[in-house]
């Protein structure tokens, strides 16, 4: 197995886990706010959306500046480069109006991942689509260093109040709930 295959596993894995770690999240969230919502002033779950912005914004921050210090993923340029390899080629590929019977949602992701300078996901396109990139150790290490990011979050999202008590038995969870009524 060539190193290419071998990312495109580990990342469509890691991707994949993730957006189940996400799903789960909410449910957890909901799940926890229906039945200990009323100890957090949480009167319908309509407060969830404001939650789930808040939550979003905190993930989305949270990892960023450990990896501040790594002179390859700071360097803009190096950045933009790989961005932008990744990118051009997928979207002359996948532009609705380029590609008969092409899938627009795909077009989207691949815009949605290019602005949020998602590496992983633009990857993960380039494999699929099969169009063929020269992977240099500066974009192993970026790869590597967005791996990492992503495993962080998992960890981070799997820490989160709501996870614990979700995964308790029912004596862990009356220690939770307390601790969270002795918080507010």
């Amino acid at each position: 197995m060539s190193i290419i295959d071998t990312y495109y596993q580990k990342i469509k894995s890691l991707i994949d886990d993730y957006n189940n770690i996400l799903k789960l999240d909410n449910e957890y969230m909901v799940e926890y706010l229906n039945k200990c919502g009323k100890d957090l002033n949480v009167k319908n779950p309509e407060t969830i959306n404001e939650i789930n912005e808040l939550k979003n914004k905190n993930t989305q921050n949270m990892t960023s500046s450990q990896f501040v210090n790594d002179e390859i993923y700071c360097s803009k340029s190096i950045a933009d480069s790989i961005s932008k390899l990744f990118y051009k080629p997928l979207a002359k590929l996948l532009h609705p109006d380029k590609k008969q019977n092409s899938n627009s949602d795909d077009f989207i992701k691949l815009n949605t991942a290019y602005e949020q300078k998602d590496y992983l996901t633009l990857f993960l396109f380039h494999y699929e689509n099969k169009v063929n990139i020269d992977i240099t150790e500066e974009i192993i290490k970026i790869l590597d260093i967005e791996i990492q990011k992503k495993l962080e979050e998992i960890t981070t999202i799997q820490k989160r109040i709501y996870w614990q008590w979700n995964i308790s038995d029912d004596n862990q969870k009356k220690l939770i709930e307390e601790f969270v009524k002795h918080q507010l």
